[in-house]
């Protein structure tokens, strides 16, 4: 548990995804002034969740799914559909550029992240052991915690907040796997830099 990550947003590689150009450090203060900044040059929508806000690039599907216990609520942010042909291959990539999905789960003893992760998802029998660490999101504390997903390492940060925590989950595919994968990383650093909680 000794690993400590943070979330800054790298230089954006593919402007015609979010409709904009510049770099934004997320951590602390300043990070969170130079990420709205970003944002509201950027062209970015607003998703409202319960007790918190995240903007994300304009234009991009959002779909609600059905959920089981304990997740309460499941929303997937996906943009824009891709067909990508690497040069010199005979495989083609098809389906949306990005898929970052926002998670809600209750949190009835108000647990700090790092003790609710502990209880409500290290518990869980898995194949293989996740991987964790505190990390810092917009901000604010978190926990990230790395699972294997067959091709790639599912990313799941966690923020809690009183009675609720949220998941920030996506996909880290290796380039090899998924041309559109450093891209990637700058659109999910991008929306994970606009986290708030809201009062």
């Amino acid at each position: 548990m000794g690993t400590r990550w943070s979330c800054a947003a790298a230089p954006l590689r593919a402007l015609a995804l979010v409709g904009g150009c510049a770099r934004a450090e997320v951590g602390g203060e300043a990070g969170k002034a130079k990420a709205a900044a970003l944002a509201e040059s950027a062209g970015l929508e607003v998703l409202r969740g319960e007790g918190f806000t995240l903007r994300f690039p304009a234009g991009a599907k959002l779909v609600e799914s059905p959920t089981e216990a304990p997740v309460r609520s499941l929303v997937r942010i996906a943009d824009p559909e891709i067909a990508i042909r690497p040069a010199d291959t005979d495989w083609r990539v098809e389906g949306a550029a990005y898929v970052l999905d926002v998670l809600t789960f209750d949190n009835p003893s108000a647990l700090p992240a790092e003790e609710w992760v502990k209880e409500q998802v290290l518990s869980a029998e898995t194949l293989s052991p996740p991987r964790t660490g505190s990390a810092t999101i917009a901000g604010e504390p978190a926990m990230r915690v790395e699972t294997f997903g067959g091709d790639s390492q599912i990313i799941t940060f966690y923020l809690a907040r009183g009675t609720r925590v949220v998941g920030l989950r996506y996909a880290d595919i290796p380039v090899a796997n998924q041309p559109m994968s450093a891209v990637q990383q700058d659109v999910y650093a991008l929306i994970l830099g606009t986290f708030r909680w809201q009062e």
